[in-house]
């Protein structure tokens, strides 16, 4: 197939597609198609600042005045047509003067409302004090809290250290964070379907991408698990920088190392914390490659490892691959906006939830990163429980069984299953008055007063778990914490955000792990 790289002609035609959605109030659509339109540009031709001139009017509309200025300036200095440069400096004026009048810091970030709910750990800072790993016979590594924990309280906020994004998320997140910064996302100036949101992560993501981009990739088929597994080996390559350099590092390095084994906060080279983690991914628990993945698995080894001629590298690199292979089937998590997975990844300290189909915890992907939320009382000394694919509300017992069996190998034994908790329909309701609101949510004040009067109502009546009303107000708060999301991390007006969740998606409540091993 012949290789398409940068084309104006192309990129022309994106943007008025663009154009299109621009005029038809598609805010999310246009910057969607502008975007492709600059990876298609010839970078400092005028196609590319022209496109950079037409997010800039998506970002006054939306009233992201700095995102405005910033597409303003870059449009000018790559060369966009001197007559009409003075109404983009006039709109460059009016986003001046709005932003001394107009206050956005809420609305900017969400990490404003995503908090940890108590003291940090002081060995891992992304997650709270009280969360002890420990290990059993019947469940293995898993985690626990010593405190009492309430429905609410955020409890972990970790960012995956292997990631990988989907190709549909291409042009509207950076793909070394997964962040969609408002599509405000800058190209790769070599090929065409890879983009970052800054200079930060256009360095970092060189470690990988430089192997990556003069790949071509089918942008209709989504990505298979393999492509998840090269991104794997390129970004251990990009931390070690030679093969003998990784090799000779787990070789010296033998005894399994888990995250809670090394001290974050006090380690300020970027390079040795890369390192570390490189050794908790590679001690996580790894279930057996299915059989079917075996002569796919063969194929792609033996592509990876011509890369070198000696033996010995060959037969590492090889090992090392299926290593990781199994590490992405058992622990991948989805990363998911809007119900949309756009991405996955491995998490360090994630990788240690286990599974219930009645979860305690709950996860929401927020700029790149996973936030653990408390759905309803957790007491001192129990474990903590996420839901790998889909929980009682919805799915029967042998659905649930069969699924979990065939992804990861183990019958579930969790309340729900053992119990059997019927649907959320038949679940008992009691004299509790509770009116779910259905008004349009259209501010961030009334989601965050309505979840948190969620949260207090089910903290109040937790005894009565499982009942219709506390699963009720679990669905409604993942509806509620999508739109926050939503507001602060799309290029959305607050008005758009309540129509573009599906509620019969968000009742599912589906916390699922990304793992596919029928995956070709």
């Amino acid at each position: 197939m012949m290789k398409i790289r940068k084309n104006n002609s192309i990129a022309n035609n994106f943007r008025l597609i663009g154009n299109e959605h621009y005029k038809s109030l598609e805010f999310s659509k246009a910057l969607l198609f502008y975007n492709k339109s600059l990876c298609y540009a010839i970078p400092s031709s005028i196609e590319y600042s022209l496109s950079f001139a037409n997010r800039s009017a998506v970002y006054y509309e939306t009233e992201e005045y700095e995102f405005c200025i910033e597409n303003i300036e870059l449009a000018i200095n790559f060369g966009y047509p001197k007559d009409k440069i003075p109404k983009l400096m006039e709109r460059h004026k009016k986003c001046k003067n709005l932003i001394e009048h107009y206050n956005t810091n809420l609305l900017k970030n969400p990490w404003n409302f995503f908090k940890l709910s108590h003291s940090p750990n002081l060995k891992i800072p992304y997650i709270v004090n009280c969360i002890k790993l420990q290990k059993s016979k019947k469940f293995g590594r898993h985690l626990i809290t010593i405190e009492r924990l309430k429905a609410g309280d955020v409890i972990a906020i970790e960012k995956p250290f292997y990631k990988y994004i989907m190709n549909s998320s291409r042009y509207s997140h950076c793909t070394n964070c997964l962040k969609s910064e408002k599509l405000n996302l800058f190209p790769c100036k070599k090929c065409n379907y890879t983009m970052f949101c800054s200079k930060e992560c256009l360095s970092k993501g060189h470690r990988f991408h430089q192997f990556e981009c003069d790949i071509d990739i089918d942008l209709e088929q989504d990505s298979c698990i393999f492509k998840k597994n090269h991104r794997v080996v390129f970004e251990a390559l990009g931390i070690f920088g030679r093969i003998s350099e990784l090799q000779t590092f787990l070789e010296e390095n033998p005894d399994k190392k888990t995250i809670f084994d090394f001290n974050f906060s006090c380690i300020k080279n970027s390079d040795t914390i890369d390192k570390n983690l490189t050794l908790a991914i590679h001690s996580l628990q790894k279930n057996p490659l299915p059989k079917e993945l075996e002569p796919l698995m063969k194929e792609h080894c033996k592509l990876m490892t011509s890369i070198t001629k000696n033996q010995k590298h060959k037969k590492f690199l090889d090992n090392f691959m299926r290593q990781q292979m199994k590490v992405i089937i058992t622990n991948s998590f989805g990363l998911t906006e809007n119900e949309n997975e756009i991405g996955s990844g491995i998490f360090p300290f994630a990788s240690y939830f286990n599974h219930s189909c009645a979860p305690n915890v709950g996860k929401i992907t927020v700029n790149g990163h996973l936030v653990f939320i408390v759905l309803r009382p957790i007491e001192k000394n129990q474990q903590l429980f996420v839901c790998y694919r889909q929980n009682f509300f919805h799915c029967d017992l042998q659905e649930r069984q069969d699924e979990i069996l065939k992804s990861y190998g183990f019958v579930c034994t969790c309340e729900a299953c053992e119990k059997n908790y019927p649907n959320i329909e038949k679940l008992p309701r009691y004299e509790k008055t509770l009116k779910i609101s259905s008004k349009n949510l259209l501010s961030l004040p009334t989601i965050i007063e309505e979840y948190h009067e969620n949260c207090d109502f089910i903290n109040e009546n937790s005894e009565f778990y499982p009942n219709y009303e506390i699963c009720k107000l679990i669905t409604r708060n993942h509806q509620l914490l999508n739109c926050l999301v939503c507001i602060t991390t799309l290029c959305l007006k607050p008005l758009n955000i309540f129509y573009l969740l599906n509620e019969s998606k968000l009742s599912k409540y589906d916390n699922k792990r990304s793992v596919n091993t029928s995956e070709k």
